[in-house]
């Protein structure tokens, strides 16, 4: 990390993470920026005295300096997380910069979790997607977040659950190795909220999206690093040529420029006449699908309107959902 002071903000800190790895490491944080602040007071002309004073000073104030903490972690872990992602796995720590994809899990924890996912590609030219799960009380200054929260969603929530409670070291699901429970996390970082008309590659267009951030930094704990087995799997969609997945949590995530970051709902309640344009080709869409059953069915009043889940409109997927889907 550069010692030079850069622009950028901390959209992700979890203190008890970053606490942790400092106490277990050895590493004295002490990132404080400290100033001192008194407050003086007279009654009736009189000066109140020193003592008295002192009763009424605020004493020394300290302001956190994340930045400086940021810094001498990852200075202590040194190549152990710099280097994680150009050696075979497992990696126990990883620090990187990229593009980052913020999303809202509604199934996962007992508060509102988060999910960031970050792709990139080591020296040796191998693809490599971060799932990264936090808690949404670790969010600082995001903006607004939308109630667009439809889409399609995995049932593998509860194995996931599963995997971060256990940091990895227990799997009891019907997903029992590690390579099928990686391509179900990965599955759900680029596809959960999936609705009708959701294009690959556009997150703002899927339920549940927060936003996105270019050339993020962040430090995160790996609970998981697989390697898939190429002849194994034949992915489509976003999850087409995936190679290697790491699941854990993120210590921290920090942007380094100002105008790093798109947030997902300015875009979907922009102009009047775009706002929740998605939502009505989902209903189009839906209407069409009721539209090719039978006449006698489309007459029955009883008839439900079938369930975005249901439907299950993710690319290449025309079939019925695999048992390892909602």
């Amino acid at each position: 990390m550069s010692n030079a002071r850069i622009s950028g903000r901390f959209y992700y800190w979890s203190d008890r993470a970053v606490q942790s790895l400092a106490e277990d490491n050895g590493v004295e944080l002490g990132g404080h920026l400290r100033r001192q602040a008194t407050v003086g007071a007279t009654v009736a002309h009189f000066p109140i005295s020193a003592q008295v004073q002192g009763a009424f000073s605020s004493g020394e104030q300290k302001t956190r300096n994340r930045l400086e903490e940021a810094k001498r972690i990852t200075e202590a872990m040194g190549s152990k997380a710099t280097e994680a992602l150009a050696r075979p796995p497992k990696a126990q720590w990883v620090w990187t910069v990229g593009r980052v994809t913020l999303s809202k899990m509604i199934h996962y924890a007992k508060n509102d979790g988060l999910l960031f996912h970050l792709q990139t590609t080591n020296r040796a030219g191998q693809r490599i997607d971060l799932c990264l799960f936090g808690s949404l009380d670790n969010l600082h200054g995001s903006g607004p977040i939308d109630s667009f929260t439809g889409g399609w969603y995995s049932s593998a929530y509860h194995a996931v659950q599963e995997l971060l409670e256990t940091q990895g070291q227990v799997n009891t699901s019907q997903w029992d190795d590690p390579e099928s429970l990686s391509v179900e996390v990965l599955r759900i970082a680029l596809e959960d909220g999936w609705l009708p008309n959701s294009q690959p590659a556009r997150p703002e267009t899927r339920g549940r999206t927060i936003l996105r951030a270019e050339a993020c930094e962040l430090m995160a704990e790996v609970y998981s690093d697989v390697v898939l087995t190429e002849a194994r799997w034949s992915l489509t969609g976003d999850l087409k040529g995936a190679q290697r997945i790491i699941v854990g949590r993120p210590l921290w995530v920090r942007t380094t420029t100002d105008d790093a970051v798109v947030r997902y709902a300015e875009l979907r309640n922009g102009p009047r006449w775009a706002r929740w344009w998605w939502l009505f080709q989902a209903q189009r869409y839906l209407r069409r699908q009721l539209n090719r059953l039978p006449l006698v069915h489309r007459r029955q009043p009883s008839l439900p309107m079938p369930a975005v889940e249901e439907l299950d409109p993710r690319p290449d997927r025309t079939t019925a959902p695999s048992s390892g889907d909602a």
